[in-house]
């Protein structure tokens, strides 16, 4: 394995997570190909919920620009194969709400290098 991909896909992974803790929208386009999808089980109904990717303009138009819950997250592992690559992350609250969630990422090398095209996740 070529530890300079995995630091490369590291380097996304990381500007995913410093997007979300500091609402940074141009780390979430570098970090997000606008067709990619977030998947998490609907709490109400069980079910598969897609949601769009977090780069996609309507996304980030939705979002209120206030602060919310802070979250720290770690890398807990890094694969690829060629083009294809896949991350585990694991986001913890560090308020009272005490919400965590673990994300398996994939991730596609593009002409512009590594992409996150896909996001599934489980809260609890």
């Amino acid at each position: 394995m070529n530890e300079n991909e995995i630091d490369d896909i590291k380097k996304v992974i990381r500007n995913y997570i410093t997007a979300v803790q500091t609402m940074n929208f141009n780390l979430v386009r570098s970090a997000w190909d606008t067709d990619g999808h977030r998947w998490i089980i609907d709490p109400d109904t069980q079910e598969p919920y897609k949601m769009l990717s977090a780069s996609h303009e309507d996304v980030i138009k939705s979002i209120k620009h206030s602060s919310g819950p802070s979250f720290t997250a770690d890398i807990i592992s890094v694969e690829y194969t060629g083009t294809a690559a896949f991350a585990k992350i694991a986001w913890h609250s560090v308020d009272e709400t005490k919400i965590g969630e673990i994300n398996y990422i994939l991730l596609l090398k593009t002409k512009s290098g590594w992409k996150i095209v896909s996001k599934n996740a489980h809260r609890f």
